[in-house]
């Protein structure tokens, strides 16, 4: 009956769990997320913010078919913020495929991030751990190089 508390509460246990590295907390938060959509099925951040659950707890996974799961999960809750409308979601799926390896739409989506106006400061995306594996690439430095300094 209250989607805002449920959300907030969902996304405290979210934390709890990145901090602690407790799948428990995480298992949690997923119960508060399904509590805030039931009363809400079209909140994208919501979804967001539950795709990035989803993550955190992927990269916990005690074995890699969890772990397949869990993004597959974060996947799902971030094209449904996407078909919402929401573009800041761009970001987050280039994330998403730059840690499952898939580094062509990890660009596609960071490319579609920054068309759109989404694209987080060059310090961040240079510091940003879940793009680890895109920074390999001379695209990303091409893309760097596209963004202003500072």
């Amino acid at each position: 009956k209250h989607p805002k508390i449920q959300h907030r509460m969902a996304v405290v246990y979210s934390h709890l769990g990145e901090a602690l590295d407790d799948t428990d907390h995480f298992y949690k938060a997923i119960h508060h997320f399904k509590l805030a959509e039931d009363a809400d099925q079209e909140n994208e951040d919501l979804a967001i913010d539950w795709g990035l659950t989803w993550i955190h707890l992927a990269l916990i996974a005690s074995d890699s078919t969890i772990q397949e799961n869990c993004f597959r999960e974060a996947e799902q809750k971030f094209i449904q913020a996407a078909k919402l409308g929401n573009e800041t979601v761009y970001y987050q799926l280039a994330c998403l495929y730059s840690l499952q390896g898939y580094y062509d739409l990890s660009f596609f989506y960071l490319h579609k991030s920054y068309a759109t106006k989404n694209l987080p400061p060059k310090e961040e995306l240079e510091e940003d751990d879940w793009l680890e594996g895109v920074r390999l690439f001379p695209q990303f430095e091409e893309l760097l190089a596209l963004l202003p300094e500072n």
